[in-house]
């Protein structure tokens, strides 16, 4: 405001010290900034960490199907030959039996390991349907194998359909 000639210009007003306010505002801002820090640093180690994890898991089931293959071909090839018979027959085929079993969980391994690298996309999910379609993939590979099953209709889920074939 202006003052008149003569008069003396009068103050009014509260003086507070703000020092430990503002000390209190940077000790929050440096604690936030330190917390990012961490939440990335742990972020990047858990990266890395998933990162070995795929690699050792594509790695594992890669070294495994090679022996497993060999083990299969010689069971399909005692078979088929003449040289067994009776009871071990019935062993190698189980052993077939078995290495098959091993492949699919060294397959459901990799899948698993390779979800990791997706995002989840969870929509509505007929499980029904996704039940029989593995159900029935599993009859396809071991057509000699006589199994009973029975699948409910109409179970929906809010889920991912990939990872649930590989859940299933």
């Amino acid at each position: 405001p202006a003052y008149k000639k003569g008069e003396t210009p009068v103050w009014d007003g509260i003086i507070s010290d703000v020092t430990d306010q503002k000390r209190a505002e940077q000790q929050v801002v440096r604690l936030n900034l330190d917390l990012e820090r961490r939440v990335e640093e742990r972020t990047q180690q858990l990266a890395a960490v998933n990162k070995e994890l795929e690699a050792f898991s594509e790695s594992v089931s890669h070294d495994l199907r090679a022996p497993l293959r060999g083990m299969r071909s010689y069971a399909e090839m005692l078979k088929q030959s003449e040289l067994v018979s009776g009871e071990a027959l019935q062993m190698v085929e189980r052993i077939v039996s078995q290495g098959v079993q091993m492949e699919n969980l060294i397959e459901a391994l990799l899948e698993l390991s390779q979800i990791s690298r997706h995002d989840l996309r969870r929509t509505d999910t007929d499980m029904s349907a996704t039940s029989r379609a593995i159900l029935e993939d599993l009859t396809a590979r071991e057509p000699d194998r006589s199994v009973s099953w029975t699948v409910q209709r109409g179970m929906r889920a809010y889920a991912d359909p990939r990872l649930m074939r590989v859940v299933y």
